[in-house]
């Protein structure tokens, strides 16, 4: 795709699902840096469209998404590839400035193993030790 699509809960997991990463620009129509963003994220896109899904999520009308993905403050932009986040940044970059970043995280992606993303595990507290707490 040349062009970025838009994400809502209804389309997340196909695209997610796919075989090429997915950046995607996590971003606000009130937002004044978002919309200076915008047209720098679009114009990029075509350089990369075969080699990843340019995608963007409307936090404010797809609030799940921006709180699963704990997005503090817009214009953020995260890269993803199989279930995992590789990279992310918040703020405005130029056109450049994301073309070079994006192709260090294509690197860092390439060179990953194909590795299912590390689940956390709980472990168990030893009830003996104080951790500060006065009982």
């Amino acid at each position: 795709m040349s062009q970025p699509i838009d994400l809502t809960l209804e389309n997340f997991n196909e695209v997610m699902q796919g075989e090429l990463p997915v950046i995607i620009d996590f971003w606000a129509p009130w937002c004044g840096p978002c919309l200076q963003f915008g047209p720098f994220f679009a114009q990029v896109a075509p350089q990369f469209s075969d080699r990843v899904v340019f995608a963007k999520v409307n936090t404010q009308n797809e609030t799940v998404l921006g709180q699963r993905y704990a997005i503090r403050s817009i214009p953020t932009v995260a890269v993803f590839h199989k279930d995992r986040e590789f990279a992310r940044f918040s703020g405005v970059m130029s056109p450049l400035q994301l073309h070079q970043w994006l192709e260090r995280v294509l690197e860092d992606i390439a060179n990953t193993p194909d590795e299912p993303a590390p689940k956390a595990e709980a472990k168990a507290v030893d009830p003996r030790v104080n951790w500060g707490f006065k009982y």
